[in-house]
């Protein structure tokens, strides 16, 4: 038996869109990733992504 490597299938794809009225300067994704409550952070990312939150 051989292993095929599936190379065209997409595990997960996910995007959204919004303009906000604000400087660039002014917007800290870091900040807000990591100031997300848990429930919410688990609805915003694969369940692959989950183990490796520090």
């Amino acid at each position: 038996m051989t292993d095929i490597i599936r190379t065209d299938l997409v595990l997960s794809q996910s995007a959204f869109c919004h303009v906000i009225n604000v400087p660039i300067e002014q917007v800290d994704t870091d900040k807000w990733l990591f100031s997300l409550a848990e429930a919410e952070y688990q609805r915003c990312v694969p369940p692959a992504a989950l183990s490796r939150r520090t």
